[in-house]
């Protein structure tokens, strides 16, 4: 079944174990970039309400953020979607955001601002 079919009819979880399955390079940063905000939607429709840094249990999107090859984009969807990870993995993203982002570039300020707070 072609990747784009599955993401086409909402089989993201499928098409991610394709794409790591079959492509050198694992599967792509919009698929990627897919999975984190379907996920993290599907817990704000569902009415799942977490404390931040309670063990969110079952969110893994932030595996997918650390996945990104763009670290820019990884960095606009740790900021936006941190608060529903553990403090443990929202500190691991926000730490790789941090090495990855160029100095010069005012995403970085606010994500080391938000990685002293929070680590």
């Amino acid at each position: 079944m072609c990747l784009c079919r599955l993401v086409s009819e909402g089989k993201l979880s499928d098409a991610l174990a394709v794409s790591d399955r079959c492509l050198r390079n694992g599967a792509s940063d919009n698929l990627l970039q897919l999975l984190i905000e379907q996920k993290e939607e599907k817990g704000h429709v569902t009415g799942q309400i977490h404390a931040y840094g309670s063990h969110n249990l079952g969110n893994n999107t932030w595996q997918y953020c650390l996945r990104l090859r763009d670290k820019k984009v990884a960095a606009q969807l740790a900021l936006k979607y941190l608060r529903s990870w553990d403090l443990d993995a929202a500190a691991s993203v926000l730490t790789m955001c941090m090495c990855h982002l160029p100095e010069n570039d005012p995403m970085r300020s606010e994500v080391v601002s938000l990685a002293f707070i929070h680590i």
